[in-house]
C-alpha cells in the first residue's frame, strides 16, 4: 500500500489550515508522520526519531546555505572544532583523490613524533579499511579520550612502503591565528611588514587576532603594513558563541598609532582583500 491516502489528507488539510497558525500546521504535520509511520512500505523499519530529523533538516535547508539542523554527534564534532581542543593524534588530512590524506602533522604530537610526512595516505583505522570511509567518519575514528590507543595503517607514496602506526591520543590545541612561520611569535618582515594567518574561525580567534597584532605593533610594525589570508566563512541567522567570535574577527577593525588606511593607487579608495584557502579537519 502506498501513500495516496495520506497525499489526499494533505492537500485537504493543507486548504483547511492558515499559513501562519502554529496548531493546525503541526497537526499537520502529526498527520502525515503516522501516515508515514503505518502505511509505507517500509515504515515499520522506521523511528520517530529518523522521520523527525529528517523532517528538520528539510526545514531547515531551505532557508539559506549557512543554515542547518545537526544531530548531536555531529553537533558535538563541530563544538571541539571551534573550542579549538580536542583528543586525537595531531594531523590534518583531506581528501586527495580519493583516499584521506596527510596534509601535514602537527607539531609536537602524537603524529609527529611518530614520524607521519605530509602526503601519506591513511588505508586503515584500527584494522579497519578507509577506501569508503568519508572524511567526518575518518575524523570521528581518530579522535577520542586523551590516553586512549589508536592504530594507522599509511601508505607511503614516495617509496610505496606500508606502515603501522600505534598512536596514543592526546590533548590537541589547535592555534586559530598564526605567523608567517605557522607558529605564534609574529616577527616582522622586511620594510616591517607583518603577517597574520587566520587559520580557521573558533571561539578564541577575535582575542588571539587582537594579541597577534599587539605583538606586531610593539615589534614595529609599519602602519597597515599588514598581510591578512584567511578562510572564508558565514555566520548563522542565529549565532553560537563560536560563531560571535568568528564574526567579531572577520569585522574586526585595528589601526594602528599614526596609520594612514591602505587605498587603490588607481581609486584612491580603501581597499579590503579576501584571500580564500582549503578547508581540511584535525585529528
Amino acid at each position: 500500500m502506498n501513500l495516496l491516502a495520506g497525499i489526499r489528507i494533505y492537500f485537504s488539510s493543507v486548504q483547511a489550515a492558515e499559513k501562519d497558525e502554529a496548531y493546525p500546521n503541526l497537526k499537520l504535520f502529526s498527520v502525515v508522520l503516522d501516515r508515514v509511520r503505518s502505511e509505507y512500505v517500509d515504515g515499520g523499519k522506521l523511528t520517530y526519531q529518523e522521520l523527525i530529523y529528517a523532517a528538520l533538516k528539510g526545514m531547515l535547508g531551505t532557508l539559506d546555505p549557512h543554515s542547518e539542523f545537526m544531530e548531536p554527534i555531529k553537533y558535538d564534532e563541530l563544538k571541539k572544532d571551534t573550542q579549538g581542543e580536542f583528543g586525537g593524534v595531531g594531523i590534518v588530512i583531506s581528501m586527495k583523490d580519493n583516499f584521506l590524506t596527510v596534509v601535514a602533522p602537527m607539531e609536537d604530537t602524537p603524529g609527529f613524533k611518530a614520524g607521519v610526512l605530509s602526503g601519506d595516505r591513511i588505508i586503515k583505522i584500527d584494522g579497519r579499511s578507509t577506501e569508503k570511509l568519508s572524511l567526518p567518519e575518518a575524523v570521528k575514528r581518530l579522535r577520542g579520550e586523551p590516553g586512549s590507543d589508536v592504530s594507522v595503517t599509511m601508505l607511503r607514496p614516495s617509496n610505496g612502503k606500508i606502515k603501522e602506526y600505534k598512536l596514543t591520543r592526546a590533548q590537541i590545541k589547535v592555534d586559530t591565528v598564526k605567523d608567517i612561520n605557522g607558529k605564534r611569535e609574529f616577527p616582522l618582515g622586511d620594510n616591517n611588514v607583518g603577517y597574520i594567518r587566520l587559520v580557521q574561525f573558533g571561539e578564541h580567534t577575535a582575542a588571539d587576532l587582537e594579541d597577534g597584532l599587539r605583538k606586531l605593533e610593539a615589534k614595529g610594525l609599519t602602519p597597515w603594513f599588514l598581510i591578512f589570508v584567511a578562510i572564508q566563512a558565514g555566520c548563522s541567522t542565529r549565532p553560537s558563541k563560536s560563531a560571535r567570535n568568528s564574526c567579531l574577527a572577520a569585522n574586526w577593525s585595528y589601526r594602528p598609532k599614526d596609520a594612514m588606511p591602505v587605498r587603490n593607487l588607481n581609486t584612491r579608495r580603501p581597499v579590503a582583500i579576501s584571500i580564500p584557502v582549503c578547508r581540511w579537519s584535525c585529528w
